[in-house]
Protein backbone atom coordinates (compact mmCIF):
# COMPACT_ATOMS: atom_id res chain seq x y z
CA UNK A 1 0.00 0.00 0.00
CA UNK A 2 3.02 2.13 0.63
CA UNK A 3 4.56 1.45 -2.31
CA UNK A 4 0.76 2.34 -4.09
CA UNK A 5 1.00 5.28 -2.58
CA UNK A 6 4.35 6.44 -3.69
CA UNK A 7 3.42 5.27 -7.52
CA UNK A 8 -0.06 7.21 -7.54
CA UNK A 9 1.13 9.91 -6.35
CA UNK A 10 4.21 9.75 -9.15
CA UNK A 11 2.01 9.24 -12.49
CA UNK A 12 -0.08 12.28 -11.05
CA UNK A 13 2.92 14.72 -10.68
CA UNK A 14 4.24 13.29 -13.80
CA UNK A 15 1.38 13.78 -15.55
CA UNK A 16 0.79 17.38 -14.72
CA UNK A 17 4.37 18.06 -15.12
CA UNK A 18 4.26 16.64 -18.82
CA UNK A 19 0.89 18.41 -19.18
CA UNK A 20 2.30 21.93 -18.22
CA UNK A 21 5.84 21.83 -19.21
CA UNK A 22 7.03 18.75 -21.48
CA UNK A 23 4.36 17.44 -23.42
CA UNK A 24 5.68 14.76 -24.53
CA UNK A 25 2.42 12.55 -24.98
CA UNK A 26 -0.96 13.81 -25.81
CA UNK A 27 -4.02 13.99 -23.75
CA UNK A 28 -2.72 13.67 -20.65
CA UNK A 29 -5.51 14.24 -18.75
CA UNK A 30 -6.07 10.60 -18.77
CA UNK A 31 -2.36 10.23 -16.95
CA UNK A 32 -4.42 12.51 -14.35
CA UNK A 33 -7.36 10.24 -13.96
CA UNK A 34 -5.16 7.16 -14.07
CA UNK A 35 -2.82 8.71 -10.90
CA UNK A 36 -6.00 10.06 -8.79
CA UNK A 37 -7.96 6.21 -9.72
CA UNK A 38 -4.82 4.91 -8.08
CA UNK A 39 -4.87 6.68 -4.97
CA UNK A 40 -8.47 6.18 -4.29
CA UNK A 41 -8.23 3.04 -4.89
CA UNK A 42 -5.65 2.71 -2.38
CA UNK A 43 -7.66 4.42 0.05
CA UNK A 44 -10.71 2.72 -0.66
CA UNK A 45 -8.17 -1.05 0.01
CA UNK A 46 -6.95 0.27 3.17
CA UNK A 47 -10.42 1.49 4.80
CA UNK A 48 -11.21 -2.31 4.00
CA UNK A 49 -8.49 -3.72 5.95
CA UNK A 50 -8.83 -1.54 8.75
CA UNK A 51 -12.77 -2.53 9.06
CA UNK A 52 -12.00 -6.40 8.19
CA UNK A 53 -8.59 -6.88 10.46
CA UNK A 54 -10.22 -9.79 12.08
CA UNK A 55 -11.51 -11.01 9.11
CA UNK A 56 -8.28 -10.80 7.07
CA UNK A 57 -7.15 -13.91 9.77
CA UNK A 58 -9.43 -16.10 7.15
CA UNK A 59 -7.34 -17.27 3.78
CA UNK A 60 -10.00 -16.67 1.49
CA UNK A 61 -10.86 -13.02 2.48
CA UNK A 62 -7.06 -12.36 2.56
CA UNK A 63 -6.67 -13.28 -0.96
CA UNK A 64 -9.44 -11.51 -1.78
CA UNK A 65 -7.65 -8.60 -0.84
CA UNK A 66 -4.79 -9.46 -2.56
CA UNK A 67 -6.65 -10.25 -5.77
CA UNK A 68 -8.12 -6.55 -5.85
CA UNK A 69 -5.39 -4.99 -5.13
CA UNK A 70 -3.21 -6.67 -8.04
CA UNK A 71 -6.01 -6.48 -10.43
CA UNK A 72 -6.18 -2.64 -9.73
CA UNK A 73 -2.82 -2.43 -10.14
CA UNK A 74 -2.68 -4.21 -13.57
CA UNK A 75 -5.25 -2.13 -14.93
CA UNK A 76 -4.42 1.06 -14.23
CA UNK A 77 -0.30 -0.10 -15.64
CA UNK A 78 -2.40 -1.37 -18.72
CA UNK A 79 -4.41 2.00 -19.81
CA UNK A 80 -0.82 4.02 -19.13
CA UNK A 81 0.46 1.59 -21.47
CA UNK A 82 -2.02 2.11 -24.07
CA UNK A 83 -1.95 5.86 -23.54
CA UNK A 84 1.94 6.52 -23.77
CA UNK A 85 2.48 4.31 -27.19
CA UNK A 86 1.45 0.86 -26.37
CA UNK A 87 3.85 -2.13 -26.91
CA UNK A 88 6.38 0.92 -27.63
CA UNK A 89 5.15 2.65 -23.99
CA UNK A 90 8.15 2.74 -21.30
CA UNK A 91 5.72 1.88 -19.31
CA UNK A 92 5.81 -1.84 -20.10
CA UNK A 93 8.45 -2.39 -17.77
CA UNK A 94 6.80 -2.10 -14.81
CA UNK A 95 4.65 -5.10 -15.41
CA UNK A 96 8.07 -6.65 -14.39
CA UNK A 97 7.40 -4.97 -10.86
CA UNK A 98 3.73 -5.94 -10.32
CA UNK A 99 4.89 -9.50 -11.05
CA UNK A 100 7.53 -9.45 -8.91
CA UNK A 101 4.76 -8.42 -6.05
CA UNK A 102 2.53 -11.36 -7.26
CA UNK A 103 5.23 -13.81 -6.53
CA UNK A 104 6.24 -12.48 -3.28
CA UNK A 105 1.77 -12.77 -2.23
CA UNK A 106 0.94 -15.46 -4.01
CA UNK A 107 1.76 -19.26 -4.87
CA UNK A 108 3.65 -20.41 -8.31
CA UNK A 109 0.09 -20.67 -9.84
CA UNK A 110 -1.63 -18.06 -8.99
CA UNK A 111 1.25 -15.48 -9.51
CA UNK A 112 1.56 -17.31 -13.02
CA UNK A 113 -2.62 -16.34 -13.13
CA UNK A 114 -1.90 -12.69 -12.07
CA UNK A 115 0.78 -12.83 -15.67
CA UNK A 116 -1.67 -14.33 -17.45
CA UNK A 117 -4.38 -11.56 -16.23
CA UNK A 118 -1.50 -8.99 -17.25
CA UNK A 119 -1.32 -9.96 -20.31
CA UNK A 120 -4.68 -10.46 -21.33
CA UNK A 121 -5.70 -7.14 -19.87
CA UNK A 122 -2.63 -5.16 -21.96
CA UNK A 123 -3.26 -6.80 -25.21
CA UNK A 124 -7.33 -6.54 -24.45
CA UNK A 125 -6.80 -2.63 -24.25
CA UNK A 126 -4.67 -2.69 -27.40
CA UNK A 127 -7.65 -4.83 -29.24
CA UNK A 128 -10.50 -2.25 -28.37
CA UNK A 129 -8.57 0.56 -29.04
CA UNK A 130 -6.83 -0.44 -32.41
CA UNK A 131 -3.54 -0.85 -31.30
CA UNK A 132 -3.42 -4.79 -31.15
CA UNK A 133 -0.10 -6.49 -32.60
CA UNK A 134 -0.06 -6.30 -36.32
CA UNK A 135 3.32 -6.55 -37.77
CA UNK A 136 5.55 -9.56 -37.01
CA UNK A 137 7.80 -7.20 -34.83
CA UNK A 138 4.43 -6.02 -32.81
CA UNK A 139 3.57 -10.14 -32.22
CA UNK A 140 7.37 -10.75 -31.09
CA UNK A 141 7.80 -7.81 -29.07
CA UNK A 142 4.27 -8.61 -27.42
CA UNK A 143 5.40 -12.15 -26.92
CA UNK A 144 8.71 -10.82 -25.04
CA UNK A 145 6.72 -9.20 -23.15
CA UNK A 146 4.41 -12.07 -21.78
CA UNK A 147 7.63 -14.59 -21.53
CA UNK A 148 9.38 -11.77 -19.46
CA UNK A 149 6.27 -11.90 -17.00
CA UNK A 150 6.14 -15.38 -16.61
CA UNK A 151 9.89 -16.21 -16.56
CA UNK A 152 9.92 -13.15 -13.95
CA UNK A 153 7.31 -15.21 -12.08
CA UNK A 154 9.36 -18.07 -12.14
CA UNK A 155 12.48 -17.34 -11.08
CA UNK A 156 11.04 -14.88 -8.10
CA UNK A 157 8.70 -17.85 -6.59
CA UNK A 158 12.10 -20.20 -6.61
CA UNK A 159 13.90 -17.45 -4.52
CA UNK A 160 10.71 -16.70 -2.18
CA UNK A 161 10.02 -20.16 -1.66
CA UNK A 162 13.87 -21.24 -0.66
CA UNK A 163 13.38 -17.65 1.52
CA UNK A 164 10.58 -19.00 3.04
CA UNK A 165 12.11 -22.83 3.22
CA UNK A 166 15.05 -21.06 5.08
CA UNK A 167 13.09 -19.20 7.24
CA UNK A 168 11.18 -22.11 8.31
CA UNK A 169 14.28 -23.69 9.57
CA UNK A 170 15.30 -20.77 11.41
CA UNK A 171 12.45 -21.00 13.41
CA UNK A 172 12.94 -24.56 14.01
CA UNK A 173 16.21 -24.23 14.70
CA UNK A 174 15.03 -21.59 17.23
CA UNK A 175 12.70 -23.54 18.87
CA UNK A 176 15.27 -26.02 18.97
CA UNK A 177 17.53 -23.74 20.68
CA UNK A 178 14.78 -22.24 23.38
CA UNK A 179 14.10 -26.09 24.44
CA UNK A 180 17.59 -26.38 24.58
CA UNK A 181 18.02 -23.62 27.05
CA UNK A 182 14.72 -24.47 29.30
CA UNK A 183 16.68 -27.87 29.70
CA UNK A 184 19.82 -26.59 30.41
CA UNK A 185 18.15 -24.04 33.40
CA UNK A 186 16.66 -27.02 34.65
CA UNK A 187 19.63 -29.26 34.54
CA UNK A 188 21.82 -26.40 36.57
CA UNK A 189 18.52 -25.73 38.80
CA UNK A 190 18.96 -30.13 39.54
CA UNK A 191 23.31 -29.56 39.53
CA UNK A 192 22.50 -26.85 42.44
CA UNK A 193 20.05 -29.10 44.20
CA UNK A 194 22.51 -32.66 44.30
CA UNK A 195 25.24 -29.59 45.65
CA UNK A 196 22.89 -28.95 48.49
CA UNK A 197 22.64 -32.94 48.83
CA UNK A 198 26.27 -33.61 48.65
CA UNK A 199 26.65 -30.73 51.62
CA UNK A 200 24.26 -32.32 53.53
CA UNK A 201 25.45 -35.58 52.81
CA UNK A 202 29.31 -34.54 54.07
CA UNK A 203 27.49 -32.99 57.31
CA UNK A 204 25.54 -36.27 57.79
CA UNK A 205 27.33 -37.57 60.84
CA UNK A 206 27.23 -34.53 62.03
CA UNK A 207 23.79 -33.87 61.81
CA UNK A 208 23.01 -37.33 62.98
CA UNK A 209 25.23 -36.28 66.29
CA UNK A 210 23.24 -33.09 66.83
CA UNK A 211 19.97 -34.51 66.93
CA UNK A 212 21.43 -37.78 69.04
CA UNK A 213 22.14 -35.66 71.81
CA UNK A 214 18.66 -33.85 72.64
CA UNK A 215 17.01 -37.09 71.89
CA UNK A 216 19.25 -39.12 74.50
CA UNK A 217 18.72 -35.68 77.31
CA UNK A 218 14.96 -36.54 76.77
CA UNK A 219 15.31 -40.35 77.20
CA UNK A 220 17.05 -39.50 79.90
CA UNK A 221 14.19 -37.27 81.63
CA UNK A 222 11.47 -39.91 80.44
CA UNK A 223 12.96 -42.78 81.88
CA UNK A 224 13.38 -41.07 85.46
CA UNK A 225 9.99 -39.62 84.86
CA UNK A 226 9.17 -43.47 84.61
CA UNK A 227 10.53 -44.75 87.58
CA UNK A 228 8.91 -42.49 89.76
CA UNK A 229 5.93 -41.47 88.28
CA UNK A 230 4.12 -39.82 90.98
CA UNK A 231 7.18 -37.41 91.69
CA UNK A 232 7.90 -35.64 88.71
CA UNK A 233 11.63 -33.58 88.83
CA UNK A 234 10.89 -30.03 88.66
CA UNK A 235 12.11 -28.56 85.07
CA UNK A 236 11.36 -32.22 83.52
CA UNK A 237 9.12 -30.83 81.23
CA UNK A 238 10.99 -27.53 80.14
CA UNK A 239 14.17 -29.66 79.75
CA UNK A 240 11.74 -31.70 77.16
CA UNK A 241 10.49 -28.82 75.48
CA UNK A 242 13.86 -27.05 75.34
CA UNK A 243 15.34 -30.48 73.50
CA UNK A 244 12.32 -30.89 71.27
CA UNK A 245 13.52 -27.01 70.54
CA UNK A 246 16.72 -27.92 69.50
CA UNK A 247 15.75 -30.53 67.45
CA UNK A 248 13.17 -28.44 65.13
CA UNK A 249 15.81 -25.73 65.00
CA UNK A 250 18.02 -28.10 63.63
CA UNK A 251 15.72 -29.59 61.21
CA UNK A 252 14.02 -26.05 59.98
CA UNK A 253 17.80 -24.94 59.43
CA UNK A 254 18.41 -27.81 56.90
CA UNK A 255 15.14 -28.09 55.20
CA UNK A 256 15.61 -23.74 54.52
CA UNK A 257 19.63 -24.72 53.33
CA UNK A 258 17.69 -27.41 51.10
CA UNK A 259 14.71 -26.30 49.22
CA UNK A 260 14.92 -25.54 45.95
CA UNK A 261 15.76 -22.12 44.78
CA UNK A 262 12.86 -19.44 44.21
CA UNK A 263 14.41 -16.76 41.63
CA UNK A 264 13.68 -14.28 44.03
CA UNK A 265 13.80 -14.10 47.75
CA UNK A 266 13.13 -11.93 50.80
CA UNK A 267 16.32 -9.73 51.62
CA UNK A 268 17.98 -10.30 54.92
CA UNK A 269 20.57 -8.36 56.73
CA UNK A 270 24.48 -10.05 55.86
CA UNK A 271 24.79 -10.38 59.65
CA UNK A 272 22.05 -12.78 59.89
CA UNK A 273 22.66 -14.55 56.82
CA UNK A 274 26.44 -15.40 57.90
CA UNK A 275 24.89 -16.72 61.25
CA UNK A 276 22.45 -19.00 59.54
CA UNK A 277 25.94 -19.96 57.19
CA UNK A 278 27.49 -20.38 60.41
CA UNK A 279 24.42 -22.56 62.03
CA UNK A 280 24.32 -24.92 59.16
CA UNK A 281 28.45 -25.72 58.44
CA UNK A 282 28.65 -26.20 62.26
CA UNK A 283 26.67 -29.91 61.95
CA UNK A 284 30.15 -30.71 60.23
CA UNK A 285 31.84 -32.06 63.22
CA UNK A 286 34.73 -31.06 61.34
CA UNK A 287 34.04 -28.13 62.26
CA UNK A 288 35.17 -28.81 66.17
CA UNK A 289 38.79 -28.08 65.61
CA UNK A 290 37.95 -24.97 63.34
CA UNK A 291 38.34 -21.28 64.90
CA UNK A 292 35.78 -18.96 63.16
CA UNK A 293 36.23 -15.40 62.93
CA UNK A 294 33.05 -12.85 61.97
CA UNK A 295 34.94 -9.64 60.94
CA UNK A 296 31.44 -7.62 60.10
CA UNK A 297 31.00 -4.34 61.33
CA UNK A 298 28.12 -3.30 62.51
CA UNK A 299 26.20 -0.75 60.14
CA UNK A 300 27.29 -3.02 57.33
CA UNK A 301 25.89 -6.47 59.52
CA UNK A 302 22.23 -5.02 58.66
CA UNK A 303 22.68 -4.14 54.85
CA UNK A 304 20.62 -6.58 52.96
CA UNK A 305 21.16 -9.78 50.54
CA UNK A 306 19.41 -12.33 49.09
CA UNK A 307 19.20 -15.18 51.48
CA UNK A 308 18.96 -18.31 49.68
CA UNK A 309 21.21 -17.97 46.49
CA UNK A 310 23.99 -16.96 48.94
CA UNK A 311 23.44 -19.00 51.69
CA UNK A 312 23.66 -21.73 49.41
CA UNK A 313 27.18 -20.11 47.91
CA UNK A 314 28.85 -19.16 51.50
CA UNK A 315 27.70 -23.13 52.58
CA UNK A 316 29.74 -24.24 49.30
CA UNK A 317 32.62 -21.76 50.03
CA UNK A 318 32.84 -22.57 53.86
CA UNK A 319 32.73 -26.59 53.11
CA UNK A 320 35.43 -26.52 50.60
CA UNK A 321 37.48 -24.37 53.19
CA UNK A 322 36.70 -27.01 55.67
CA UNK A 323 38.45 -29.62 53.27
CA UNK A 324 40.81 -27.72 52.42
CA UNK A 325 42.44 -26.86 56.22
CA UNK A 326 42.18 -30.63 57.18
CA UNK A 327 45.72 -31.21 57.93
CA UNK A 328 45.65 -27.23 59.15
CA UNK A 329 47.65 -27.35 62.55
CA UNK A 330 45.62 -24.42 63.41
CA UNK A 331 42.42 -23.85 60.91
CA UNK A 332 40.90 -20.53 60.52
CA UNK A 333 37.85 -19.86 58.93
CA UNK A 334 37.54 -16.08 58.47
CA UNK A 335 34.25 -13.66 57.03
CA UNK A 336 34.95 -10.61 55.95
CA UNK A 337 32.61 -7.99 54.73
CA UNK A 338 33.64 -4.07 53.65
CA UNK A 339 31.83 -1.84 51.14
CA UNK A 340 33.85 -0.89 48.17
CA UNK A 341 32.17 1.78 45.63
CA UNK A 342 28.79 1.05 46.24
CA UNK A 343 28.88 -2.70 46.16
CA UNK A 344 29.38 -4.83 49.36
CA UNK A 345 32.21 -7.25 49.84
CA UNK A 346 32.27 -10.22 51.72
CA UNK A 347 35.93 -12.36 51.87
CA UNK A 348 35.54 -15.92 52.86
CA UNK A 349 39.34 -16.86 54.00
CA UNK A 350 41.13 -20.03 55.41
CA UNK A 351 44.48 -21.01 56.01
CA UNK A 352 44.42 -24.39 53.97
CA UNK A 353 46.94 -25.39 51.82
CA UNK A 354 46.24 -23.00 48.98
CA UNK A 355 45.60 -24.10 45.14
CA UNK A 356 48.63 -24.38 42.73
CA UNK A 357 49.04 -21.32 40.46
CA UNK A 358 48.03 -24.06 37.14
CA UNK A 359 44.52 -24.72 38.86
CA UNK A 360 43.23 -20.82 39.67
CA UNK A 361 42.43 -20.30 35.92
CA UNK A 362 40.36 -23.51 36.34
CA UNK A 363 38.72 -23.17 39.67
CA UNK A 364 35.38 -22.08 38.27
CA UNK A 365 35.12 -24.69 35.57
CA UNK A 366 32.56 -27.29 35.78
CA UNK A 367 33.32 -30.96 36.91
CA UNK A 368 36.88 -29.58 37.68
CA UNK A 369 38.25 -30.75 41.10
CA UNK A 370 41.63 -31.40 42.61
CA UNK A 371 39.79 -33.67 45.52
CA UNK A 372 40.22 -37.56 45.21
CA UNK A 373 37.42 -39.29 43.45
CA UNK A 374 34.52 -39.62 45.94
CA UNK A 375 34.87 -36.41 47.37
CA UNK A 376 33.81 -33.78 45.23
CA UNK A 377 32.07 -33.19 42.06
CA UNK A 378 33.78 -30.40 40.29
CA UNK A 379 30.26 -28.74 40.36
CA UNK A 380 30.49 -26.56 43.74
CA UNK A 381 31.79 -23.43 42.90
CA UNK A 382 31.28 -23.43 39.19
CA UNK A 383 26.98 -23.55 40.77
CA UNK A 384 28.56 -20.75 43.48
CA UNK A 385 30.02 -18.70 40.42
CA UNK A 386 26.59 -18.89 38.30
CA UNK A 387 24.58 -17.95 41.41
CA UNK A 388 26.55 -15.18 42.33
CA UNK A 389 26.50 -13.89 38.61
CA UNK A 390 23.05 -14.47 38.19
CA UNK A 391 22.26 -12.09 40.79
CA UNK A 392 24.55 -9.46 39.70
CA UNK A 393 27.70 -9.81 41.28
CA UNK A 394 30.94 -12.07 40.93
CA UNK A 395 32.88 -14.02 42.61
CA UNK A 396 37.05 -14.09 42.57
CA UNK A 397 39.74 -16.19 44.25
CA UNK A 398 42.92 -15.11 45.25
CA UNK A 399 45.53 -17.74 46.53
CA UNK A 400 48.99 -19.05 46.52
CA UNK A 401 50.25 -22.69 47.56
CA UNK A 402 50.76 -23.09 51.80
CA UNK A 403 48.75 -20.32 52.34
CA UNK A 404 45.64 -20.72 52.09
CA UNK A 405 42.45 -19.12 49.47
CA UNK A 406 40.60 -15.99 49.76
CA UNK A 407 37.08 -16.22 48.06
CA UNK A 408 36.15 -12.45 47.47
CA UNK A 409 32.20 -12.01 46.84
CA UNK A 410 30.87 -8.37 45.33
CA UNK A 411 26.98 -8.05 44.31
CA UNK A 412 25.08 -4.93 44.72
CA UNK A 413 23.32 -3.86 47.98
CA UNK A 414 19.84 -4.92 48.06
CA UNK A 415 16.75 -3.34 49.77
CA UNK A 416 14.97 -4.79 52.87
CA UNK A 417 11.02 -5.33 52.14
CA UNK A 418 8.45 -3.14 52.84
CA UNK A 419 5.83 -3.69 54.91
CA UNK A 420 2.34 -2.35 54.56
Amino acid sequence: MTLRWIAGALVLAGSVIDWQILGWFPNTWRGILVGAALLAANAAIQQWVRRGAALLRRPRRLLAVIWTQIAVDLLMLSLLVLWTGGLSSPMTGFFVFHMVFASLLLGPIMACAAATLAAALLLALLALAGEAPATRDEWLQAAGLVLTLYVTVLIVNRITRRLRDDERRVLAHHGRILEMSRRLRDQQQAMVQHEKMVALGQMAAGLAHEIANPLASMDSVLQLMQRNPEAPRSGALLTLRQQIERIHTIVRQMTSFARPDSPSGTPIPLGQLIDRVIQVVDLDRRLDRVRIVRDVPEPLARTCTLPLAMQQVLVNLAINAIDAMAEAPDPVLTFAASRDHGCVVLRVTDTGTGIAPEHLSRIFEPFFTTKPVGKGTGLGLSISYRLVERHGGRLEVESRPGAGATFTLRFPEAHPPRHA
